[in-house]
């Protein structure tokens, strides 16, 4: 049996998180939650975290917590929610997608398994 891939959601506990949170888990993840604060410490425990999900309107404006989350696993995903991502997005890691607030938890997942597929897809000289 394949292993559940793990999410790490970075937001504000409350009502969002909860909601988010549940509706990963129907859709297949392990989802670990954490307070902003709490992040680095939570990559740190649980090296085998496959992406992580920031609130940019909390955390992570100047990065610390997606590079220090590449520097534990090079092959970390990360997914950055905004109210306003305009705002945001030239502050955070170059590549990673940003998911306008509100969302729902099943866009949520359908950005998380685009990464996880982009991964799995054969490169150009591979395919060859």
């Amino acid at each position: 049996m394949a292993r559940r891939k793990t999410v790490l959601l970075v937001t504000k506990p409350g009502l969002i998180r909860n909601v988010t949170s549940a509706g990963l888990s129907l859709y297949g993840y392990d989802v670990l939650t954490a307070a902003p604060e709490e992040a680095i410490e939570s990559l740190q425990v649980n090296r085998h975290t496959a992406v992580v999900v920031i609130d940019a309107d909390l955390s992570d404006q100047d990065g610390e917590v997606s590079r220090f989350g590449r520097a534990v696993n090079p092959k970390i995903d990360v997914v950055y929610t905004s109210g306003m991502p305009h705002r945001v997005a030239a502050t955070l890691l170059p590549g990673a997608p940003i998911l306008r607030d509100p969302y729902h938890p099943h866009q949520l997942a359908n950005v998380i398994a685009h990464l996880r597929s982009r991964q799995a897809e054969p490169t150009d000289a591979s395919a060859a």
